[in-house]
């Protein structure tokens, strides 16, 4: 929801342990939604309706980088200092960013048919996944070139919201409906 004249992408900060915390980016538009640092200057924020901000001075100013596709992004996710992914999609397409340059450039790996992705993990720079509506669950063990769907049983109709996995054999998504796979 929201009302487009007034919504604001805003992002606040802390340099005394949450004592205070003051909004250092308060600008028009829709909201934001993931953030992403590859080290404590360097970072990535996304949004809807195709938002990509970057940051090189840890969060001091964000500049706007402009997107092969505009998309609500859900998720950003860093697999090395210049390695990244962007999750997202609208009411009809499933969407996939990559970057090899820390975020200056996104390239599209994947925007067609299928629900949103909400939500991107991965557990080194080759093997991840990724999680959306309709229950979709997908793994890639090649960087993120190629995804498979994974088999979630009784997938019906849950969002998955968030994915996270602590080493190769434990992880966990979870989502609307109250079940944790």
């Amino acid at each position: 929801g929201g009302n487009p004249a007034t919504a604001m992408h805003s992002i606040l900060k802390t340099t005394n342990g949450g004592g205070t915390w003051p909004v250092i980016y308060n600008q028009a538009g829709w909201g934001l939604k993931s953030r992403a640092f590859t080290e404590s200057l360097h970072g990535v924020a996304v949004g809807d309706t195709g938002t990509i901000l970057i940051t090189t001075n840890g969060g001091n100013t964000w500049n706007s980088v402009t997107p092969p596709v505009i998309r609500n992004f859900q998720a950003v996710t860093f697999t090395t200092a210049d390695t990244g992914f962007i999750v997202g999609g609208d009411s009809a397409n499933r969407t996939v960013l990559k970057t090899v340059d820390g975020g200056q450039n996104w390239s599209v790996i994947i925007d067609g048919p299928g629900s949103v992705l909400n939500a991107i993990t991965f557990l080194n720079p080759m093997k991840g996944y990724m999680a959306g509506d309709s229950a979709y669950l997908y793994k890639t063990i090649d960087g993120g070139q190629n995804w498979t769907q994974e088999f979630v049983p009784n997938n019906f109709y849950r969002r998955f919201t968030a994915i996270n996995f602590y080493n190769e054999s434990l992880g966990m998504v979870v989502g609307y409906d109250g079940y944790n796979y």
